[in-house]
């Protein structure tokens, strides 16, 4: 990224499964953001997918590798404009 953080990906995908990770950290090695769809937090609307930010688990409608470095860049535009 061209913000001196770090975006880690995993996934797997076949024909009846698709699991990824979406794991974005500061040049500190600290989580900012995790996207992921493990099966659990089933009280998330959003479930199986969710995302971490600074301890909580919240809806994550990011769920591709197209909408996370989406999100990444405009979270980050309304960081510099704040």
């Amino acid at each position: 990224m061209n913000n001196n953080t770090v975006l880690f990906v995993k996934a797997y995908v076949d024909e009846s499964e698709r699991n990824y990770s979406f794991h974005w950290q500061d040049a500190d090695d600290r989580l900012i953001i995790r996207w992921d769809n493990a099966p659990h937090h089933r009280h998330i609307k959003t479930y199986p997918n969710h995302k971490h930010i600074e301890g909580e688990v919240r809806e994550s409608f990011e769920i591709t590798l197209n909408d996370v470095p989406t999100y990444i860049e405009q979270h980050n535009k309304l960081r510099i404009e704040n």
